[in-house]
């Protein structure tokens, strides 16, 4: 039993790991969640709002807007970027705002009716190699300690379910806002285009009244 709890306990803190990555000042985004530590000792987690020359103005969770010197940067760290289909970074909070924790919650039933079943059969195999006094508490508590495992393993999955379909509605949102905006785009070209072509037509009309002017006045000089 004692493997069985070791194995779901590193199952769940391996699901609950994001992978970090280290970036040169020069290379993070705007929008970009960071972890940056001054070599002041002092650390601050946030999105960057704006790269000044030789700064990082970063936003942490609080709203508060820090200032790092990129000459007083020790490391910048962080989870790699989500970006959409134009190459700007979708920002944590707009991720987060989209989330809706179906999956999670989802899965974290299904996941603990799943383990429960599962650690009360591993459990009980356990217990029947002790003594009276030892099986009902190997028993209860292996069978409690495997669904609660399986439930936390199950909603992280759930909740990196609900991460995904979140960024896919972002990127779908993002691509129709982008076609609208280019489909006004050409519209727009297209009534300029019409506009200038009522602007050539008028002054080719009033290039020929002139033209019919000139020759009336010619005419009717040549008849005197």
């Amino acid at each position: 039993m004692k493997y069985v709890s070791l194995f779901a306990a590193v199952l769940y803190l391996t699901a609950g790991c994001s992978r970090q990555l280290a970036f040169r000042a020069d290379e993070v985004l705007i929008d970009q969640t960071v972890s940056v530590r001054l070599t002041s000792g002092q650390s601050v987690t946030g999105e960057v709002v704006a790269k000044e020359p030789g700064a990082l103005v970063i936003k942490d969770r609080d709203g508060q807007s820090w200032e790092a010197q990129t000459n007083a940067i020790e490391k910048i760290s962080g989870p790699p970027s989500v970006l959409d289909a134009a190459g700007a970074v979708i920002p944590e909070r707009e991720i987060q705002a989209h989330k809706n924790g179906k999956n999670a919650l989802l899965f974290s039933i299904s996941g603990g009716i799943l383990s429960l079943g599962t650690s009360f059969f591993l459990s009980s195999m356990v217990s029947r190699a002790l003594g009276d006094e030892d099986r009902d508490a190997v028993l209860y508590s292996g069978t409690a300690t495997g669904a609660a495992a399986g439930a936390l393993l199950f909603s992280r999955l759930g909740a990196n379910k609900d991460r995904q379909q979140a960024i896919q509605q972002i990127r779908r949102e993002r691509a129709v806002a982008q076609g609208q905006r280019d489909l006004n785009g050409e519209v727009k070209k297209r009534q300029h285009v019409q506009t200038e072509l009522e602007k050539l037509r008028q002054e080719r009309a009033d290039q020929d009244a002139e033209i019919k002017r000139l020759q009336q006045k010619i005419q009717d000089k040549q008849k005197k």
